[in-house]
């Protein structure tokens, strides 16, 4: 980035120290919309920044002029106006109104559920200098009753303000309803158009099935318990390794995405995307587009977790963590191949920060203060993940750290352990012709502990102290790495992958963030290794043997095959969902059934408890109610990071302003907010440790409401969650 020559001057004036060129933050771009001149429809533009221009250059008497167009709020807007020049930094903020001479406004909640009913307030506004008889006409949509509206708004005196409440009843399940409120007075004429989401209630269940489809595949499927209007199903087949990695970054989206882990997880499907594309010669305009557009976000983002001496941390705070940023540092090494804006002194200061942790005797130094996830797992592991890391993005200069890898292969008996030393041995002899006797030995190590359903399941926790699926969804993919770089245990890696393609989640991805970047990689490598040709073909989905929608597909297609509009024939009882495949010979497939029930699918070995409850159930609107939030860690050792997912009622809302607070007295580490739901992340739990918190929420829009249901669970293993029961409040005027 070119630094302005001016600022130059004034910086020396002032004895300023130049930062760093690559120290500088990136631009922010805030999307403008295409109006036509004409445009006189309704108002449904509400952007909160309605111009930025990070850089305005003044003409000789320090003037200039920027043009914008503003959202169609009809508020006050405030301009923030900083510069420096002449070896002075200025700052200004003004004010101006954005107004017009008849005006209706709304205040809508943003998420509701069947069976809320709220009361919306309506507030027509005359700036004109005379007298308004008004009339109203309004529309919710088909989720969403009202009477209604056809009537005369009443008159409104010159200057006059006046509110009035809509009753509404919320009969739909799930979906969004149109909202279109609309005013007319004299000629003048104001229109309003909003949607609220419409989400369904009870708690959530799911049902998830995958594997692959040899000619036909049946599945089962129980829903007797199933609220009606509540399931929505979706079922994914994977016809190429790039479906593949497409429909995992979709699943990764669905979950929190708030911490530095989490993020780059996100972003790596797109970094293979973009280096299957290169290595298949595939010219796709727009998945190129699309993909290279989420990288550049996604490395923006990723670039501010960097530690303020180095290393990244999930929050990017000090001190920086040796085992995620040996994560962090392998997945830039990985992206610097496919995206040219890799900084290379942020990749040469991460990798030597890293190697300065080195102890001497062939493991890394921890900090005290990594008590959290990735620093949970036993030196063993810790030592033996960041040397694989390291040595897989070409680091060099690890001889002591790799000959203790090379011991660990020949002592340890845990798969995942193994698989890691087994990985470092292959990854060094890479550029020979024949591996080492020592790396051919662990990977015939290695292979021997392999299950016979394909998968490695021998081992007691990995880096992300894992458990359950997670923990062998990681270590297989590992195993599958290596392996596919040892001479003859191409089968064993085989019966990996078919083991990991039955094993995927419904949506697509493989459990928590770490099992699904390195399920995509062995995918990726696994066809790198074998470069099966592609068919057409034709896939017909039966539900309870009648053919609901067949679709074809060409070879190699890049997207997955998608059936989501047959969820009207999944109604209450059993059902049986069918998947035929012609042309192909064998195709992956996912599916995934959620669906709303009265009982809690709480995990019975949820190692974490959480208890909510409301300070009061009847407020007014503007006032606050305190929301009571209890974390307990239920055993009598630490767990690593753990999420508390909170649902609030649709006429409440959160404060930013005290989350922010809470969060810097240290309540919890970081958090998310959703339209109905906060999400806290907890860096640990203490053995038997309990965590109070409370919310002070606002009451911003009348009427009866009940929220979604509130869970708790370790942030990498997701699957196993305690449920609370949703609260429920009541909003008067």
């Amino acid at each position: 980035m070119a630094v302005d020559k001016d600022f130059e001057r004034a910086a020396a004036k002032m004895n300023m120290a130049m930062p760093e060129q690559q120290a500088w933050a990136p631009v922010r771009v805030f999307p403008v919309p295409a109006f036509q001149p004409s445009y006189a429809g309704p108002r449904d533009d509400y952007r909160e920044t309605v111009f930025w221009a990070p850089s305005v250059k003044t003409d000789v008497r320090g003037k200039a002029s920027v043009k914008f167009v503003l959202s169609d709020a009809v508020t006050s807007f405030r301009v923030f106006s900083e510069g420096v020049g002449g070896g002075a930094a200025g700052h200004a903020e003004t004010v101006f109104k954005s107004s017009l001479p008849f005006s209706l406004s709304a205040k809508l909640p943003l998420e509701v559920s069947a069976g809320d009913k709220p009361l919306i307030p309506v507030t027509l506004t005359n700036e004109s200098d005379g007298a308004l008889d008004v009339a109203l006409d309004s529309s919710f949509g088909s989720l969403i009753q009202s009477d209604p509206v056809h009537a005369q708004g009443g008159t409104l005196g010159a200057g006059q303000r006046k509110s009035l409440f809509m009753a509404l009843d919320v009969t739909g399940t799930r979906g969004q309803s149109e909202v279109k409120l609309a005013a007319k007075a004299h000629g003048l004429r104001d229109e309003v158009l909003r949607s609220i989401a419409v989400a369904p209630l009870g708690f959530p269940q799911l049902f998830e099935r995958s594997g692959q489809i040899t000619g036909e595949v049946s599945q089962e499927i129980d829903l007797r318990t199933a609220n009606p209007g509540s399931v929505q199903a979706t079922i994914r087949v994977y016809t190429s390794p790039l479906s593949t990695m497409v429909s995992g970054l979709e699943g990764m989206l669905r979950e929190p995405n708030g911490c530095f882990e989490q993020t780059s997880s996100t972003n790596y499907p797109n970094v293979m995307i973009m280096q299957y594309l290169k290595q298949h010669d595939v010219a796709d305009p727009a998945l190129l587009e699309r993909t290279n557009k989420l990288l550049d976000s996604g490395y923006k983002k990723l670039s501010g977790f960097e530690s303020p001496k180095k290393g990244y941390e999930w929050f990017g705070g000090d001190p920086g963590h040796e085992a995620l940023t040996a994560y962090g540092l392998l997945e830039f090494a990985d992206m610097k191949d496919v995206y040219g804006t890799v900084d290379t002194a942020m990749l040469a200061r991460t990798g030597a920060w890293l190697k300065s942790r080195r102890d001497g005797n062939g493991g890394y130094l921890r900090d005290a203060k990594a008590l959290d996830s990735f620093g949970r797992a036993s030196p063993e592991v810790t030592d033996a993940y960041i040397t694989w890391a390291l040595v897989s993005a070409g680091e060099t200069g690890l001889d002591k750290e790799i000959a203790k890898s090379a011991k660990l292969a020949e002592s340890s008996a845990d798969a995942y352990q193994l698989a890691l030393a087994t990985g470092t041995l292959l990854e060094r002899g890479a550029g020979a012709s024949v591996p080492s006797k020592a790396a051919l030995a662990a990977a015939a190590k290695l292979a021997a502990l392999q299950d016979s359903n394909g998968a490695w399941s021998r081992a007691d926790h990995s880096i992300t102290r894992s458990g359950g699926l997670n923990l062998h969804i990681e270590t297989t993919s590992l195993a599958v790495l290596a392996l596919l770089k040892a001479p003859g245990q191409l089968e064993a890696a085989r019966k990996g992958i078919a083991w990991l393609q039955a094993n995927r989640s419904g949506f697509g991805q493989w459990g928590a963030t770490q099992a699904t970047v390195l399920a995509l990689k062995a995918m990726i490598a696994f066809d790198n290794a074998t470069r099966v040709a592609p068919s057409a073909g034709t896939v017909t989905l039966l539900v309870d043997g009648v053919a609901v929608r067949e679709q074809s597909f060409e070879a190699g297609r890049r997207e997955p095959i998608l059936f989501a509009d047959f969820d009207a024939r999944l109604t209450k009882g059993q059902h049986r969902i069918t998947l035929r495949v012609k042309g192909a010979n064998s195709l992956p497939y996912s599916m995934a059934v959620e669906y709303r029930s009265t009982q809690p699918a709480s995990s019975s070995v949820a190692v974490v408890k959480l208890d909510t409850s409301l300070s009061r159930t009847d407020v007014k609107m503007g006032e606050t109610v305190r929301l009571d939030a209890v974390v307990t860690n239920r055993t009598t050792v630490g767990q690593p990071m753990t999420l508390a997912r909170l649902g609030l009622p649709g006429g409440l809302t959160f404060q930013n302003w005290q989350l922010k607070e809470l969060r810097e007295k240290g309540q919890f580490a970081f958090f998310e907010t959703r339209a109905r739901e906060v999400i806290l992340y907890f860096r640990d739990m203490k053995p038997g440790e309990v965590k109070k918190l409370s919310l002070d929420l606002v009451a911003t829009v009348p009427g009866s409401y009940t929220g979604p249901a509130s869970s708790a669970y370790l942030y990498y293993n997701d699957t196993d969650k305690s449920w609370v029961a949703p609260v429920s409040v009541k909003i008067t005027p």
